[in-house]
């Protein structure tokens, strides 16, 4: 095998290299999760100081997520055609011009604008972490790198609502946007040192522009036709259009993904029946997990009267014993974490829809707790399996047929 540039940087670092470039990508990580939560504890703040509603104010999460999705399916082709090293840089100068401009923003458009934005750049670099494990790591100590990384994320999960609690108090809303500036700056720094450039070996690719636009297309309307549907009415005109638009959207996309010569997702994936079934569930742990670390915040600042900080210090107990519980359950068979997950998931949303204002905070904590350690049963193994689909079809991270089109370092 000729010696790629992730050889020569493995050389002259040694054999700390891979957990090195781990941490680099694991940086860039914690970048975007602080940015998708820890702004939630601040979301009554911005409300009141641009007089917008929750109809409104729920676009500084989802349009953040939303764009997060668009971009990520951007992340092949970016680094195809400019490299790993060149990707973080772009994904860090978009995220950090978001932030930026978040904390000067005179409107709540401008504002939401730089969400958006925040949102592409976690995008394009959230995949990357993942790439880079399965790229320098053999298959018998991919785990192990897997559960720094869900370590590392899941740790700044839990203090980011914490830390942006106590800014709101002592400065400010804006000073959450502030500190994910940090960790940028960190990740850029350990980037030009330890993540390799564009590999010459690597073919580039041809972007499906196509079926981009229509996903785009199917997300922002069906996201403006669930936000506004409340309050112009489910009935209206322009609600109904907006789901016509979105069911339009989605169609197109499906048939022409199932025609192009280069899909930007193959559908022939969903064929594998443990892909769909790991989508499913996929889909199911992260409504919970954004949804909830999105309303909690808001019901008991708004409801229960919390400050921004106690709010904060609410969700912290919970997101810690996630983080210690993360990598324990990917050691075992994934259908019964997963399952007990979901039962602790869903006696978590049943007694916390029991809520008011009489409620204790340590009820209120001890309900959580329940939810998270739900989560933690069930993403980690989750990410475990998908670890041995991959080893036990090698070949697929090495042929033209793999969505990611990147050679795999141990094929």
């Amino acid at each position: 095998m000729a010696s790629t540039t992730v050889d020569v940087l493995a050389v002259r670092y040694g054999s700390s290299y891979r957990w090195l470039l781990t941490l680099t990508a694991m940086i860039g990580n914690i970048s975007l999760i602080l940015s998708s939560t820890i702004v939630n504890v601040a979301i009554p703040n911005i409300m009141g100081a641009f007089g917008v509603g929750q109809d409104k104010a729920q676009w500084l999460s989802a349009g953040f997520l939303a764009t997060m999705t668009v971009a990520m399916l951007l992340n092949a082709w970016m680094i195809a055609a400019i490299g790993k090293r060149n990707t973080y840089y772009v994904s860090m100068a978009v995220f950090v011009t978001g932030s930026v401009m978040a904390v000067v923003s005179t409107s709540f458009d401008m504002l939401v604008f730089a969400r958006l934005l925040q949102g592409a750049g976690a995008g394009f670099i959230h995949p990357l972490a993942l790439q880079v494990i399965y790229q320098i790591f053999p298959p018998d100590q991919r785990g192990r790198a897997v559960g720094f990384l869900g370590f590392g994320i899941v740790l700044a999960l839990a203090l980011g609502p914490a830390f942006g609690g106590i800014l709101v108090d002592t400065f400010d809303w804006r000073a959450v946007f502030w500190l994910v500036l940090l960790f940028c700056g960190l990740g850029t720094i350990m980037a030009a040192i330890f993540m390799p450039p564009r590999e010459h070996d690597i073919p580039k690719t041809n972007m499906d522009w196509s079926g981009l636009i229509l996903v785009s297309i199917f997300m922002f309307t069906l996201l403006s036709a669930l936000s506004n549907g409340s309050r112009e009415g489910w009935g209206s005109d322009t609600i109904v259009t907006c789901f016509a638009v979105a069911a339009a959207a989605l169609i197109g996309f499906i048939v022409w993904e199932s025609v192009t010569a280069q899909p930007m997702l193959s559908l022939k994936l969903f064929a594998n029946l443990r892909f769909a079934s790991g989508g499913a569930l996929s889909f199911v742990w992260g409504a919970g997990n954004f949804g909830l670390w999105y309303l909690i915040p808001l019901f008991v600042q708004i409801v229960m009267g919390f400050t921004p900080t106690k709010a904060g210090f609410l969700l912290m107990p919970a997101g810690l014993l996630l983080a210690f519980i993360f990598p324990l359950t990917g050691r075992i068979s994934p259908r019964i974490p997963i399952i007990i997950g979901l039962v602790m998931m869903s006696y978590s949303c049943f007694l916390m829809a029991g809520a008011d204002t009489n409620t204790a905070f340590w009820v209120f904590g001890w309900w959580l707790i329940v939810g998270r350690v739900g989560l933690g049963f069930v993403f980690s193994p989750l990410t475990t399996q998908g670890k041995r689909m991959n080893v036990r079809s090698r070949r697929f991270s090495a042929c033209s047929r793999c969505p990611t089109r990147l050679p795999c370092a141990f094929p």
